[in-house]
């Protein structure tokens, strides 16, 4: 029985899943410091729903750290850059940005996935990236309407 699973491929893949995390990371520290930073009349509910992606994308990044060890990688422990600051509409804005990308990002991995031999995996992060569109179908309802 052959191998299907190519070293270049899993490599690649190894690489992609870091940059997911460093990504993932980037997410917690950002959505965090939004829920305590936000500012005027939607502080209230802003806060909250920032304070609640939190949780998710801590979920992810372990999944992630988890997954690439199990591959035989390092996990990254260096988050991505971070936007922080602005005004409520800014601060959403930046997070849709950020979650659109995400998304773009598990696309490829899951790709990559399959290349690598990794079937099973594949299907592990379409269940991530279907959380992440989910955020985006939120940010996009949020922002729908919202005035300057």
């Amino acid at each position: 029985m052959t191998d299907t699973k190519r070293p270049e491929s899993k490599e690649r893949l190894i690489e992609g899943l870091n940059e997911d995390l460093a990504n993932e990371w980037a997410a917690v520290i950002s959505y965090l410091l939004r829920a305590q930073t936000v500012r005027g009349p939607h502080r209230p509910v802003l806060s909250g729903f920032f304070d609640g992606e939190v949780g998710d994308e801590l979920g992810h990044a372990r999944f992630l750290a988890r997954k690439i060890d199990a591959l035989g990688g390092h996990p990254t422990h260096e988050p991505a850059a971070i936007a922080v600051g602005g005004g409520p509409k800014a601060m959403l804005e930046a997070a849709l940005s950020e979650e659109r990308a995400t998304v773009a990002r598990y696309e490829i991995r899951i790709a990559q996935a399959r290349d690598a031999g990794e079937s099973a995996l594949a299907l592990e992060l379409e269940t991530l990236l279907t959380d992440e569109a989910g955020h985006v179908d939120e940010l996009a309802a949020i922002l729908d309407g919202w005035e300057a």
